[in-house]
């Protein structure tokens, strides 16, 4: 648990286990803490885990200015590329969910896997259903309960996220997409 300057914000994160890069992107009014049900099991299954905090959230400072899904995506490719230093698996909830497709779309050699969406999101199923069509190798998995269901129902969630990311290939392949580390 430590801060570092991310696009000039000082920026509260925590970093453990060692392997493969994956980022946590929390939701909205929420920070850290809410994936403490996944980050430690990631860990343990070879995966080094970034949480960040982005501005505005639990420890790290609000900054003048509009706080845009833009801006999140923004500050998450900054994290990429100078806190991990390459291309991560993303995984979001919520808020966290938006930024990391944003960081997709926009820098898609920084993401090796993305975790989109919940069935209680601002997001619809059919929506996510979509979106899974028409990414070749997509894969949609929807879980019942609520909005907050890594903090609810962490040992679901934990079981999908290990399988999801132990995949050999990214299930996406667009063009100037890595395929496969």
């Amino acid at each position: 648990m430590t801060y570092v300057e991310v696009h000039g914000l000082r920026t509260w994160h925590e970093v453990t286990g060692a392997g493969q890069p994956v980022v946590l992107l929390h939701g909205a009014f929420a920070g850290a803490a809410s994936w403490s049900g996944q980050a430690p099991v990631l860990a343990d299954a070879g995966y080094k885990v970034h949480v960040p905090e982005r501005r505005g959230h639990a420890h790290t400072p609000d900054v003048p200015g509009p706080l845009t899904y833009q801006v999140m995506a923004d500050d998450t490719v900054a994290y990429l590329d100078g806190v991990v230093g390459g291309p991560a698996h993303l995984v979001g909830w919520s808020d966290g969910a938006v930024v990391a497709l944003l960081v997709a779309q926009r820098r898609p050699e920084l993401v090796d896997r993305l975790v989109l969406q919940g069935d209680r999101d601002e997001v619809t199923l059919e929506h996510g259903a979509a979106v899974a069509t028409a990414l070749p190798n997509g894969r949609l998995a929807v879980l019942p309960g609520t909005h907050a269901l890594p903090v609810e129902n962490p040992d679901v969630v934990n079981a999908l996220l290990l399988w999801f990311l132990a995949g050999a290939a990214p299930a996406v392949d667009w063009p100037g997409l890595r395929t496969g580390r």
